[in-house]
């Protein structure tokens, strides 16, 4: 890019959480995290709409996550199953 060339800006999308999904997360979590949470569910109903049936919503979030925490997450679920 050279220096006279202006920055390609990119829409801001708002997701909000749901009173009722705050709710479903507030015991377990502080209000904070509550919130948080319930914005994630509502960022995988967006993705899932998007992209029909299926796992995508949590291959995108698998995607971002460290090789570390995905390993350790397989491991945890390996020893569920057996």
């Amino acid at each position: 890019m050279e220096n006279d060339e202006k920055p390609i800006r990119h829409r801001a999308y708002t997701i909000r959480a749901k009173v009722k999904d705050i709710a479903k997360f507030s015991d377990g979590l502080s209000p904070a995290g509550a919130a948080a949470a319930a914005v994630a569910l509502e960022a995988m109903r967006r993705i899932q709409a998007e992209t029909g049936p299926g796992y995508v919503p949590l291959d995108i979030v698998g995607s971002a996550l460290t090789e570390a925490y995905r390993r350790n997450w397989a491991m945890k679920q390996l020893g569920k199953a057996a």
